[in-house]
């Protein structure tokens, strides 16, 4: 039996599993979900193929958990960053900046690396609903600012999805805040005034 390294068990399953994660999240973006096997998660991780069954059935298991995961942090961030915002155009930048922050430092990858990858349906139905709630914070900002039609909270959230892209290719993020912020209060400026 090998040793733990931990205080106790439940520790150390806990150590355990958080390392299958990060070898799985290791994979996925850098080489694809369909790298992401049982075996090719034990031997990034440093553990045997079999114990890697002790905590997940197969690849798409170990996918789901990691990108649900990263969608929980994405939203703590948001969460977060909005909550400091004092009106609804300070709650709408604090959304940019913390979107883009988070495609610039890679937060977005897993998610990412998923496009035309078959995935059960009902993690695609939990994807929905969380992309859902993580642009909640966003809507909620355009509407309280005067923001009612569709087509125009389509081409803001267009906006912002073109930003991500941006910091995910490299250019700083400082940079992209600043554009997107600069073409929304535009953007609302218009609103206001129509």
């Amino acid at each position: 039996m090998p040793r733990i390294k931990a205080n106790n068990i439940v520790e150390h399953r806990e150590l355990q599993e958080l390392r299958l994660l990060a070898a799985a999240k290791q994979i996925l973006v850098t080489d694809g979900p369909q790298a992401v096997t049982p075996g090719a998660v034990a031997k990034v991780a440093g553990i045997s193929r079999p114990a890697v069954y002790q905590y997940f059935q197969n690849g798409v298991a170990m996918i789901e958990h990691v990108v649900l995961d990263d969608f929980e942090d994405s939203l703590d961030a948001i969460e977060a960053a909005i909550s400091a915002g004092t009106d609804a155009r300070s709650r709408a930048h604090a959304y940019v900046e913390s979107v883009i922050n988070q495609a610039s430092q890679g937060m977005h990858l897993t998610a990412t690396a998923l496009a035309n990858f078959p995935m059960p349906d009902s993690f695609k139905t939990q994807i929905d609903n969380l992309h859902l709630k993580q642009i909640q914070p966003f809507v909620g900002a355009l509407r309280e600012l005067g923001v009612s039609n569709r087509i125009q909270m389509a081409l803001l959230g267009g906006l912002v999805e073109t930003g991500v892209r941006l910091a995910e290719a490299g250019t700083p993020a400082s940079q992209v805040i600043d554009g997107v912020c600069e073409q929304l209060d535009a953007v609302l400026a218009k609103i206001a005034t129509a």
